[in-house]
């Protein structure tokens, strides 16, 4: 019965306490404006192990912060890298180029002059004159006797019969008679024609 009593007298007591408790807070609270202390407890356990403890004044919560009027700041801003400043672009005047060399002139050489066409010189025609009248001899027949040797010659309508060197109407001389050919030689142009025995069937 003493026990009980006890208990009933100390929570009388508690209760007493507390109203007062809040009786003077909530006297300061309407002096001073609304503010959040926040007190930190620490305890030491039996095992050495440190935890730490905050009490928050749940009055404060309920009655609200007052709102501040200044912009939010952002406190991440300090660790960001300001932006590079762009850079003002400076227009370049185009690279001059020099002029073109002038082309080489090209200069042709003049066409050749038509060459007249000139005739044969006399030389060559009387050497020409030569060979054709040297063609006309035919040579006929050989006939030797001892040591002389002849050959029979035509031209044309003439016969003539001649010996190693003798000369024919004193212009052509026998330069080399044998059984098989002679060569008659033309001493005004040093021509000479080769004539082969013509045979006879």
């Amino acid at each position: 019965m003493k026990k009980k009593n006890k208990l009933i007298l100390l929570a009388t007591l508690l209760l007493v306490e507390g109203g007062l408790l809040f009786h003077q807070f909530s006297e300061a609270d309407n002096k001073q404006g609304p503010s959040l202390n926040l007190v930190e407890t620490k305890t030491t356990s039996p095992t050495a192990d440190r935890r730490d403890r905050v009490s928050v004044r749940l009055d404060l919560l309920r009655s609200g912060f007052p709102i501040s009027k200044k912009p939010a700041k952002n406190i991440f801003q300090s660790l960001q890298p300001p932006p590079p400043t762009p850079r003002p672009m400076i227009k370049r005047p185009p690279p001059i180029m020099p002029p073109p060399p002038p082309k080489p002139r090209v200069v042709f050489p003049p066409p050749p002059s038509p060459q007249k066409q000139q005739g044969p010189t006399p030389e060559e025609i009387a050497l020409g004159k030569a060979k054709e009248e040297l063609s006309q001899f035919r040579y006929l027949g050989y006939l030797e006797r001892g040591d002389e040797a002849s050959a029979f010659l035509s031209r044309g309508n003439e016969l003539y019969i001649v010996k190693h060197q003798e000369e024919i109407e004193d212009r052509f001389i026998v330069q080399a008679l044998s059984v098989e050919f002679i060569v008659l030689h033309e001493k005004q142009t040093g021509t000479e024609v080769r004539h082969l025995l013509e045979k006879t069937n």
